[in-house]
């Protein structure tokens, strides 16, 4: 008799299942907490200075919020005061009182450029004093609407701006420095005449509002309009303009 006969083949049968761990209970965690006992074993849990954290947060950010709302409203109603000067005016001297008391007062940029625009259109020698304040600006946009207002008024209403005008220049950029340059050329400030001469050899002062080639003759003066280095200067426009005055 075959030996192999009297087994049965167990490879098939499935492994025994391993003996419990009389140590691997788990642990007794008592009943299911309700939702008001949950919160007061939370409570009893968290350290004071946490709640105070998390408090300070909350108005952090509500304040942050609120702050953001207030001035998103004062954005959107920047432009009422200037909207009501041009409704409730009596007339041309009653609207520039209006915005005179406007300027200062007001911090968008879009809305000071308006107004230097109006005080530049009207020639309103009695803003000159506030026009020069906006020439302190740290916005050279505004700087330039100020310089534009100043020199549409002209000599000798605006002369009074031209030791401010002269403190600004060396800081001026792209932005901003041929409306200082051309208002202190119609102011006539022969002290500029210098950077009157680069921004006309530039061609930036020819695109300045009402630019006139007789004004830079005119604050340049005969003597320097007769100097070899405007005479013989590279660029042809100096030249030019150089031999145009002298022939007059």
């Amino acid at each position: 008799m075959d030996d192999n006969t009297d087994f049965e083949d167990l490879s098939d049968l499935p492994e025994a299942p391993p003996a419990a761990d009389p140590f691997d209970v788990p642990p007794d965690l008592g009943p299911a907490l309700g939702d008001d006992e949950a919160l007061k074993k939370m409570g009893h849990g968290t350290p004071i200075w946490a709640w105070g954290l998390l408090v300070v947060l909350i108005l952090a950010v509500g304040g942050v919020g609120f702050v953001w709302y207030q001035q998103n409203q004062q954005y959107e109603h920047r432009w009422d005061g200037y909207r009501q000067a041009q409704a409730d005016a009596a007339d041309e001297e009653d609207f520039l009182r209006r915005i005179r008391g406007l300027l200062p007062t007001t911090q968008y940029e879009d809305v000071k450029i308006r107004i230097l625009q109006k005080m530049a259109e009207y020639r309103d020698v009695e803003s000159v004093p506030l026009i020069t304040q906006q020439l302190g600006s740290d916005v050279p946009t505004v700087r330039a609407g100020a310089a534009r207002a100043l020199a549409a008024i002209g000599s000798p209403g605006a002369d009074s701006a031209k030791a401010e005008l002269m403190r600004i220049l060396p800081n001026t950029d792209a932005r901003d420095r041929a409306p200082v340059v051309w208002a202190l050329a119609v102011l006539g400030e022969s002290a500029a005449a210098d950077a009157i001469i680069e921004e006309f050899s530039s061609g930036r002062l020819q695109g300045q509002e009402g630019f006139d080639p007789r004004v830079i003759s005119n604050v340049l003066g005969p003597e320097r309009l007769s100097s070899n280095d405007l005479l013989n200067h590279a660029e042809v426009s100096v030249r030019t303009l150089t031999a145009a005055a002298l022939a007059e």
